[in-house]
């Protein structure tokens, strides 16, 4: 009920034109509408993006738990809408709700969302979670040849962030492998061993099937 008369009251206050002295009260306001509930209304969360837009970001974490709230209920939409706000003013979500808008783009095949994304986190010396890294990492290697430099690149920040594991290691190699990159892919496989992590079986078997 009170977030319903705060909409009301600044919806009055955009009416009549006045501004308030006291910014902070803005926002304060989109706080009060990052609500990660099934009461939130699509005119809530539009005035939410358009404070944001104005330069009143509310909490990162209560921000980060609203996004993380729509990509589970799958309003797919509206979190791209939050997200683009939000990264606009150079403001960072936390690395598993940046992750899960990362994972869908690469299910639904929009790879270039995807990198558009990874570099704005880039920019902003973020990271995400290893597992919607590999997700970016499988999909770019199943691409032409010309996308193997774009996983290398995500693959060597991926590094930087200590955000590796075992099967980051295994999609770079079976991927290099593909293109016939051996050197590349050895180097990878050396590396992977010195880190303590081990390759599959498949793995081994790709490499040696590569030389023959």
């Amino acid at each position: 009920g009170r977030t319903k008369e705060a909409v009301d009251v600044y919806h009055l206050i955009c009416r009549k034109g006045v501004t308030l002295l006291d910014e902070s009260c803005y926002k304060e306001f989109a706080n009060v509408l990052c609500r990660d509930d099934d009461s939130s209304s699509e005119e809530e969360e539009e005035l939410l993006v358009d404070l944001i837009k104005r330069g009143f970001v509310p909490c990162t974490q209560k921000l980060s738990e609203v996004l993380a709230s729509m990509c589970r209920k799958r309003r797919w939409n509206q979190a791209e809408k939050l997200l683009d706000s939000v990264m606009e003013m150079e403001v960072y979500f936390d690395s598993f709700s940046c992750g899960l808008l990362m994972e869908r783009y690469c299910r639904s095949g929009r790879l270039e969302k995807a990198m558009v994304l990874h570099e704005k986190i880039k920019k902003m010396k973020g990271s995400l979670d290893v597992n919607a890294y590999n997700a970016v990492l499988g999909r770019l290697m199943m691409r032409e040849r010309e996308m193997v430099e774009e996983a290398v690149g995500v693959f060597e920040y991926m590094k930087e962030m200590d955000a590796v594991n075992s099967k980051s290691f295994v999609i770079m190699i079976h991927g290099l492998c593909r293109v016939k990159e051996m050197k590349k892919a050895m180097r990878c496989h050396d590396e992977m061993l010195k880190l303590g992590l081990k390759p599959v079986l498949v793995t081994y078997k790709r490499l040696i099937s590569c030389f023959k």
